[in-house]
C-alpha cells in the first residue's frame, strides 16, 4: 500500500531521551514589555565571529564553513527552515531528547554582540550546550561566555567549559538565569562567546569540533522580571488543550449517559460550550495544523505524512512569541513531531510527554506542565497541551473510577484495536457481538475518565494555586473523534460522519466572562486562531485566516451564516478514498471518491458500495442515517461550488513541503494504527 512517504531513505533512528533541564526558572516577564529574543533579532551585524561564516572549500575537508556542522547536526535538526534571516544559517531547532529547541550554533571560536538598554528588573535566561552525532571520547573543553560591555570597565557575567565526556546521549546541556538589575536602564553590548580550552589556530576549528562537538546557545532571552506580588497586565496566559481522538457526544457535558467528565464538566461551568464545533480533517496531523494556524488544510498544505506546515504559514506560536509571550508545548508526538512544522515559535516544545506508548499519558502531560507553569507565575505565556490518552490503544492505569465504566464479566481490560481488527485493519469493517461492542466503548470511555481524571482537573487546581485561573483564556477542543461501528467501521481517518468531526469545544474567558453559556451555531476548530488573538488583543498576520473570530458569540451576537468544510485527502492511509464535507445550518453535504482497484477486496468483510454524494439535514438526522441528496437536489447544487473551489486549491498543492519520515517516528506513526 502507499503510504505518501518521501521517496528519501528513512534516516537513523534519534538519540534516546534526555531529562527535561528546562522547566524550573526563578522569574517571567511582564505582558507590558517583551522579551529580548536574541534569536529572532540576529542579523549579519551581530555576528562579529564565527568558523561558520566562511564558505566550505570543495578542494579542503578540512576547511570551515557551515557544511560540515549540518552534517554532524544531521539527526538532531528538524528540518524547518525559520522565516526570514538567518545568516549563515546560524539558527537552528535542534531535538534533544524528548524536548526540541531553538538554538544559534556558536562553534568556537564564535562571538554574537547585541547592542540593547537593560529593562527593569531584567534577567538573562539562556541555555548553552554540544552535540555530536558521532559521540567517541573527547578531551577538549568548549568555553562558553557572556560580557556586558560599558563604559569603563566590562564585566564578565558568566563563564563556562562544558566537554562531552561522561555524557549519556549525544549532547550535554544546561541552563542558566542571571540577575542584571546591576545594570538597569543602562545601554551595553551583550557578548556571547565561544571559545576552546586549548589555544585554537583558525585553520583548526573544523577539526575541533568535529571531535569535540558543535557548540550552541539555547534561546537566550533578556526578560524584564515584574514585582512580586503584581498583578499580571493584560492580555491573558493562554492554554490551549488537545486531546486526541475525542468525541464529543462521550462527554457529559454534551448529554453522555456515563460520568466520564466531571472536570470538564465544571471547567464548562466557568466557561462557553459550543454544540457544534467541527474540525477540518478526521485526523490528527490536518487537524492539529488546522487548530495551530487557523487555516483549512488546503492552505497549510499539512495533508500527508510526508508533508509539513509550509514555511509560509505563521503558527500561533510564531505569532505570540513575536507578540511577547513565552511558549511551550508538552505533545505526545506522533502526527504532532516537529519535523511537521508544530515546534515553530515554542521557545520548548516536548513531543514525548503526551506520547501514546505510556500508560497515563494524561498524568505526565499535566506533571509537565505543572512545573512549567510553576516557573512562569509573573509571565505572560501560551501553553498548548497534547495528549493520545484517548487513542487506540485503550489502555488506562487502575484506579477507582475505572469500576463505573468496566464490569468483571467483560473480556478485555484492555485493548489494542489492532489486535481485535488485525495489522493493517484488513478486518475493520467488521461488526463485533453486542458484548465486544459494550466492552469496547467501556474502555474508551475509561480513558476519557482518565484524561479528566489525571489531567485537566488536577491542571486546572494548579492555575488556582498559583494565581493563574482567573485571568486564563483556557481552550479544551479535541481533533477528531473516533468510530465505535456508527457507519459500520471502526476508528478514524476514513470518514467525514459526525463521530470522526463533529468535537468538543469549551472556552473559558478571562474573569469567567459567558459562564455557562451554550451556542449552537456551527463553529470550527479553524476559528481558534483568530479568537485567540482577537481576545489577546494581537494583530493578525497579513495573510489572514480561513476562520474567525468568535468574539460575538462570546457576548451572545450571531456570527454571519458558517459555512464550514472538512477534508479527507485520497490516500492518507490505507489508499481510502478522498471525502469532502460541506457544512451549512442545518445541512450537511458529503462527496465520497472513487475506490480504487482492489481496495475494497483488502478488507474482510468489505466496505460498504460507494455513495457518491450524500447530504444530511443535522437538525431533524443528527445520526445522519437519512441521505437526502436524491430528495433535495437544490440544497446539493448550493453547496457543490464550495467543494469545488476548496479541492481545486488543494490540488495546486502550491509551496507543498515534503519532509524526510526517520525510523523512530516511522514506529510511531504504526503504534499509532496509521501504518501497516
Amino acid at each position: 500500500m502507499n503510504h505518501r512517504f518521501s521517496s528519501a531513505a528513512l534516516r537513523r533512528s534519534f538519540f534516546p531521551p534526555l531529562l527535561a533541564l528546562l522547566l524550573l526558572f526563578a522569574f517571567g516577564c511582564k505582558r507590558a514589555e517583551a522579551p529580548f529574543r536574541f534569536i529572532d533579532r540576529l542579523a549579519e551585524e551581530n555576528v562579529a565571529a564565527s568558523p561558520l561564516k566562511t564558505p566550505s572549500s570543495a578542494a579542503d575537508s578540512t576547511a570551515p564553513g557551515p557544511e560540515w556542522a549540518e552534517s554532524m547536526l544531521a539527526a538532531a535538526v528538524v528540518h524547518d527552515p525559520p522565516a526570514g534571516k538567518n545568516p549563515w544559517s546560524l539558527e537552528k531547532t535542534l531535538v534533544l531528547g524528548p524536548d526540541v529547541f531553538p538554538v544559534l550554533l556558536a562553534a568556537p571560536p564564535t562571538e554574537l554582540r547585541y547592542r540593547l538598554r537593560i529593562p527593569p528588573r531584567g534577567a538573562l535566561r539562556f541555555g548553552y550546550g554540544l552535540y555530536d552525532e558521532n559521540k567517541g571520547e573527547s578531551a577538549g573543553e568548549t568555553v562558553f561566555e557572556i560580557t556586558l560591555e560599558e563604559s569603563p570597565h566590562p564585566a564578565e557575567i558568566f563563564e563556562e567549559p562544558l566537554n562531552l565526556d561522561g555524557a549519556q546521549n549525544l549532547h550535554q546541556a544546561a541552563f542558566r538565569e542571571i540577575d542584571l538589575s546591576a545594570w538597569v536602564g543602562k545601554t551595553v553590548t551583550i557578548v556571547f562567546r565561544t571559545r576552546a580550552a586549548e589555544v585554537l589556530e583558525p585553520k583548526d576549528a573544523r577539526a575541533f569540533s568535529e571531535k569535540n562537538g558543535v557548540a550552541f546557545w539555547i534561546d537566550p532571552l533578556l526578560v524584564p522580571r515584574r514585582e512580586a506580588g503584581k498583578p499580571a497586565a493584560e492580555p491573558p496566559n493562554i492554554i490551549l488543550i488537545s486531546i486526541d481522538t475525542l468525541r464529543a457526544d462521550h462527554l457529559c457535558s454534551y448529554g453522555y449517559r456515563r460520568p466520564t467528565s466531571p472536570a470538564a464538566e465544571r471547567l464548562a461551568g466557568d466557561g462557553i460550550l459550543f454544540t457544534s464545533c467541527y474540525s477540518a480533517a478526521p485526523y490528527t496531523l490536518a487537524s492539529h495544523a488546522t487548530m495551530l494556524t487557523g487555516l483549512d488544510p488546503a492552505r497549510h498544505q499539512a495533508l500527508y505524512m510526508a508533508d509539513g506546515i509550509t514555511p509560509a504559514v505563521p503558527t500561533i506560536a510564531e505569532i505570540l512569541r513575536r507578540a511577547g509571550y513565552e511558549t511551550a508545548a508538552f505533545t505526545g508526538g506522533g502526527q504532532l513531531n516537529a519535523k511537521y512544522g508544530f515546534a515553530r515559535g515554542f521557545d520548548l516544545y516536548n513531543e514525548q510527554a503526551g506520547r501514546n506508548q505510556l500508560l497515563n499519558s494524561a498524568a505526565n502531560v499535566r506533571r509537565n506542565a505543572a512545573l512549567w507553569l510553576e516557573a512562569r507565575k509573573a509571565s505572560n505565556f501560551f501553553l498548548f497541551l497534547h495528549a493520545y490518552q484517548p487513542h487506540n490503544p485503550y489502555r488506562s492505569p487502575e484506579f477507582a473510577e475505572r469500576s463505573l465504566f468496566l464490569r468483571d464479566d467483560m473480556p478485555w481490560k484492555e485493548v489494542s484495536l489492532q489486535d481485535v481488527l488485525g495489522r493493517g485493519f484488513p478486518r475493520l469493517f467488521q461488526s463485533l457481538t453486542p458484548r465486544e461492542l459494550e466492552n469496547m466503548t467501556a474502555l474508551y470511555d475509561v480513558e476519557i475518565r482518565t484524561v479528566d481524571r489525571f489531567l485537566l482537573g488536577p491542571l486546572v487546581e494548579d492555575l488556582k494555586r498559583l494565581g493563574l485561573y482567573e485571568n486564563a483564556l483556557i481552550i479544551l477542543a479535541a481533533d477528531h473523534g473516533e468510530e465505535f461501528y456508527d457507519h459500520g467501521a471502526w476508528e478514524h481517518g476514513h470518514t467525514l460522519y459526525n463521530e470522526l468531526i463533529r468535537v468538543p469545544l469549551i472556552i473559558k474567558l478571562p474573569g469567567a466572562r459567558g459562564a455557562g453559556r451554550r451556542v449552537h451555531e456551527n463553529v470550527g476548530l479553524v476559528d481558534l486562531v483568530p479568537t485567540i488573538l482577537a481576545e489577546a488583543g494581537v494583530a493578525a498576520p497579513s495573510s489572514g485566516f480561513d476562520g474567525e473570530s468568535l468574539l460575538p458569540l462570546f457576548k451572545g451576537n450571531p456570527l454571519p451564516r458558517r459555512t464550514l468544510t472538512s477534508f479527507l485527502p485520497a490516500g492518507f492511509v490505507y489508499d481510502f478514498p478522498s471525502r469532502f464535507a460541506v457544512l451549512r445550518r442545518p445541512y450537511k453535504l458529503v462527496l465520497n471518491g472513487e475506490f480504487l482497484p482492489g481496495f475494497r477486496e483488502y478488507f474482510t468483510p468489505p466496505p460498504p458500495e460507494r455513495i457518491p454524494i450524500e447530504l444530511y439535514d443535522l437538525a431533524a438526522d443528527p445520526m445522519e442515517k437519512n441521505n437526502l441528496a436524491n430528495r433535495k437536489a437544490a440544497v446539493v447544487r448550493e453547496l457543490l461550488p464550495v467543494a469545488e473551489a476548496y479541492l481545486k486549491a488543494a490540488m495546486e498543492r502550491t509551496g507543498r513541503r515534503e519532509l524526510v519520515v526517520d525510523k523512530k517516528l516511522e514506529e510511531e506513526l504504526r503504534s499509532l494504527g496509521y501504518l501497516r
